[in-house]
């Protein structure tokens, strides 16, 4: 788990985004562009799972209480059935926990530049949104 380079101060955090791979520096540069109190996560390695590293992370943002699963890809495919299986231990601990990515497909992409960026767009802002 690679935590985010662009928070200065923890105790603002009050949502960490943990997401996996390019979608995390289009969510760090949606944070800034808002100013949001957001730390994005990058998930770099799923198994086995870093689990210590994840406590780790939830301790040093002590005022989040929200964390979101972020992905491109449909729900049905990427890695959020296996994050889903290890996030009733971060609800257990306190936290709301809810997943952001595209509804379900067969396919893994539109085929269209210009969908494909307004599902971007849209997913950030559902990961962003109550902020």
């Amino acid at each position: 788990m690679l935590d985010d380079p662009g928070v200065s101060d923890s105790a603002e955090v009050r949502r960490i985004i943990f997401c996996s791979g390019k979608v995390a520096y289009d969510a760090m540069a949606h944070r800034d562009t808002l100013g949001a109190p957001v730390a994005v996560v990058r998930v770099e390695q799923l198994y086995p799972f870093p689990r210590e590293q994840l406590i780790d992370i939830l301790r040093r943002y002590e005022g989040a209480r929200e964390v979101v699963w972020l992905q491109e890809e449909p729900e049905n495919m990427g890695p959020w059935r296996f994050m889903y299986d290890r996030s009733h231990e971060i609800e257990n601990a306190g936290y709301k926990v809810r997943q952001v990515c595209r509804v379900e497909s067969g396919s893994p992409a539109t085929g269209s530049g210009v969908i494909h960026a307004q599902e971007l767009t849209d997913l950030l802002d559902e990961a962003f949104a109550g902020l």
